[in-house]
């Protein structure tokens, strides 16, 4: 009887939470929707990263003053991204990684739309083969990385990343070797946001990078963040 009793409150806090989160996703796309026109449609689909983060990391744009974003993958973070640079912050750097040349191409024609296609470097840099000092095991497919580290050659040091990209099925840990690439164009004080971290290889990846960079890193409900320095705390309201 007991454990019968035990089970529906189990069920019944399950419930709540997924309505709490549910609320706090709805706050976070009305949120972001103000930085859109009326009429543009920022395409949402089950690979997009979650309102939630996308408010997580506009906040880290806006009260950290983050004056370098690379992104990997493209899409609806692209959009929220980009045009909060045009309208609030238009001295900071966003560079956008990525693989598939079409999918990039309607992102680029969207960003016109938007009138923020000056707030963005968009980078082509294929699937291929990794260097194995850059892999979590060798061999490894990832971004084209001779294109990604020329890319951000002539750019200001890194102090946010947001990996979001490539696709899992591309290789095994296959978010893992942003930072191996990028470490040597991290600034002093930077963050990192890692989308999708409640996957066990994610998970693994976040506690890698933690160690390997002596960071402090912090988990929620669907990504990871890293950081290092002080400074003031960027969660949203209501999270």
């Amino acid at each position: 009887m007991f454990d019968r009793i035990r089970d529906r409150l189990r069920k019944a806090e399950e419930k709540l939470d997924h309505f709490s989160n549910a609320q706090r996703e709805q706050f976070a796309f009305a949120r972001l929707q103000q930085l859109f026109p009326k009429g543009f449609f920022p395409p949402l689909t089950t690979w997009s990263i979650s309102p939630g983060t996308m408010l997580f990391v506009c906040n880290e744009i806006a009260v950290a003053g983050r004056r370098c974003v690379v992104e990997f993958g493209s899409g609806f973070s692209t959009f929220c991204i980009a045009s909060l640079i045009h309208h609030n912050h238009p001295g900071v750097r966003f560079i956008s990684i990525e693989s598939d040349g079409k999918w990039m191409e309607e992102v680029d024609h969207s960003l016109e739309k938007l009138g923020c296609r000056d707030s963005v470097k968009l980078v082509h840099a294929p699937i291929t083969d990794l260097p194995a000092q850059y892999a979590h095991t060798p061999p490894q497919k990832w971004y084209d990385s001779a294109v990604v580290q020329a890319a951000l050659k002539e750019e200001p040091l890194v102090d946010l990343l947001l990996v979001d990209g490539p696709f899992g099925r591309v290789s095994p840990y296959a978010r893992y070797p942003a930072v191996p690439v990028l470490r040597n164009r991290l600034a002093e004080v930077y963050s990192i946001f890692l989308d999708d971290s409640n996957r066990p290889q994610e998970t693994e990846i976040a506690a890698r990078w933690t160690t390997e960079l002596a960071c402090t890193r912090t988990d929620y409900e669907r990504f990871t963040c890293l950081r290092t320095g002080d400074g003031f705390d960027p969660t949203p309201y209501g999270f």
